[in-house]
């Protein structure tokens, strides 16, 4: 059986509504994109992933800056192994790679390097 198209319902915003979107979308979204991908180019991919980890925290900020809210101390202690995650993995020396590596799993000794874009290459001896 097959229903009629979907119809767009028309929306009714007040502009207050029509800004606050538009503010989401421009601010929150496009500038949220556009320092994501300036942080890639400059710091590895999983250095920034690991701040994603600080989104909540900041939201959590802002509502209790904003609107008052009030924080168990359960939400602070979370929020103070999420931040200590993040600084553990934003300090942590890159250990290299293993001495012996084969892409197919064997015991073959080789040499792996990694070029200024982050390619990694495996070099056999």
């Amino acid at each position: 059986m097959v229903s009629p198209p979907c119809r767009l319902a028309r929306v009714r915003c007040s502009p207050a509504g029509w800004l606050a979107a538009i503010f989401l979308g421009l601010a929150c979204s496009g500038l949220g994109y556009l320092f994501w991908y300036g942080a890639l180019e400059r710091v590895e991919a999983s250095r920034v992933a690991a701040l994603l980890y600080l989104e909540p925290l900041v939201t959590l900020a802002a509502a209790v800056v904003l609107l008052r809210e009030a924080v168990p101390i359960t939400t602070v202690a979370g929020g103070v192994l999420v931040v200590a995650g993040v600084v553990l993995v934003q300090t942590a020396r890159d250990a290299g790679p293993p001495a012996s590596l084969d892409p197919a799993g064997g015991a073959r000794h080789g040499v792996m390097s990694h070029d200024t874009r982050g390619d990694t290459r495996v070099t056999r001896r």
